[in-house]
C-alpha cells in the first residue's frame, strides 16, 4: 500500500491511495494514517510545533421560517460534499417500518438524495451512524424533536433521559466525524415543558455551532 506523503511542517498527508481518501479531513486521528505516519522515516515526517491545525469539520445551528426552506438547507449541506445523511425526528415510534430500528434510505429532499434515517428520539446516536461516512448530516428538526422528547419521556427519570440525549448530540458534534447542521423553527415561546426544553436545546448547541440564520 502506498503511504501518503507528508510535507515538512504540515499534519496534512498529500493523498496517494483511495484508502487515504477520508482520512485527510482527519489527519491526526485517523488511524491509517498514524499507521502510516509510524512507518515513515523521521526525516520525512516531522510533528508541527505547537496544536494541531483545527478540524475541517463544522457544527451548525440552522434556524428556519415555518415553511422550512428545504431547498436552502439543502444548498448548505451540498456545500460540505456530496455524501449527505439526514435525520428526519417528524415521525411517531408506532408510524415507524420497524419500530425500535433504524431503516436506512435512499430520500430527496430539497433538491438532493441524503441517506435517511426517521429518528424520533436517540437522534445522536442516529447522527453517528451516518457520520461514518457522509460528509455533512441534517437533523430534521429540532422544534419537532422537543415535543417528541418531552411526550415519551414522561416517568420520573425523564428529565434524565432527554439530558443524556442532548448530552450525546454533542458528543458527536465534537467528535468532528462530518459536518452536523442541525435545523430549527423559530424557538418556541411560553412556559410549557415543549417550549422549555426547545428553549434549552438551542442554548445548549450555540456553544458548539455557528449559527446560520436562513429565516430571512
Amino acid at each position: 500500500m502506498t503511504a501518503p506523503v507528508f510535507r515538512a511542517g504540515s499534519a496534512r498527508p498529500v493523498i496517494r491511495c483511495a484508502v487515504f481518501r477520508r482520512a485527510h479531513r482527519f489527519p491526526d486521528r485517523h488511524p491509517a494514517v498514524r499507521l502510516a505516519v509510524a512507518r515513515l522515516p523521521r526525516h520525512q515526517w516531522e510533528p508541527p510545533r505547537g496544536p494541531l491545525p483545527p478540524s475541517m469539520a463544522q457544527n451548525l445551528l440552522v434556524q428556519v421560517a415555518s415553511d422550512g426552506s428545504p431547498q436552502r438547507v439543502s444548498a448548505l449541506a451540498r456545500e460540505s460534499g456530496s455524501t449527505l445523511g439526514f435525520v428526519n425526528t417528524c415521525i411517531d415510534l408506532t408510524a415507524m417500518a420497524t419500530p425500535g430500528k433504524r431503516i436506512e434510505e435512499e430520500r430527496e429532499f430539497g433538491g438532493a438524495t441524503y441517506h435517511a434515517f426517521d429518528e424520533p428520539l436517540s437522534v445522536g446516536s442516529a447522527i453517528a451512524q451516518l457520520a461514518g461516512y457522509a460528509d455533512a448530516v441534517v437533523v430534521w428538526r429540532l422544534d419537532d424533536w422537543a415535543g417528541r422528547l418531552v411526550r415519551h419521556f414522561t416517568g420520573p427519570d425523564g428529565h434524565e433521559y432527554i439530558t443524556a440525549e442532548l448530552t450525546a448530540i454533542v458528543s458527536v458534534m465534537n467528535a468532528h466525524m462530518a459536518d452536523v447542521l442541525l435545523v430549527s423553527g423559530p424557538e418556541l415561546a411560553g412556559d410549557d415543558p415543549i417550549a422549555t426544553l426547545h428553549r434549552r436545546m438551542l442554548a445548549e448547541f450555540r456553544a458548539h455551532t455557528r449559527l446560520v440564520d436562513l429565516t430571512r
